[in-house]
């Protein structure tokens, strides 16, 4: 008997040790807010507009002449001149598109000068 006192005396002070319990510790209710509003779509991409823009640019090569027959039999087919090219290139454009579903459509407007 004395044991069994022992033991009930034993979890009545674990059970005041240990304090209230709580249920499941979930504390105070959290605060929901109102859902963000929805974000708009995308505007889909299109070629439709004005543009304008510059082009540089420059290149090099060799021209070569050559004789067909008709000047001198013996050199048909071969080189009888041959001549270094360069050149540079820049100039402007401007212009608008317009997109019709998939197909755009447009009218361009080229300024350039060689040297």
């Amino acid at each position: 008997m004395k044991k069994l006192a022992l033991l009930g005396a034993v979890a009545g002070l674990a059970i005041l040790a240990s304090g209230a319990g709580y249920a499941a510790d979930l504390g105070t209710r959290p605060a929901y807010k109102a859902a963000p509003p929805p974000v708009a779509a995308p505007v889909p991409w299109s070629w439709s507009g004005f543009y304008i823009g510059a082009h540089i640019g420059d290149g090099w090569g060799t021209k070569e002449i050559f004789d067909s027959g008709f000047i001198d039999p013996v050199f048909a087919g071969k080189a009888i001149s041959n001549a270094s090219v360069t050149g540079f290139l820049g100039g402007f454009q401007a212009g608008y598109n317009y997109q019709i579903s998939w197909v755009v459509v447009g009218i361009d407007a080229i300024s350039a000068s060689p040297t």
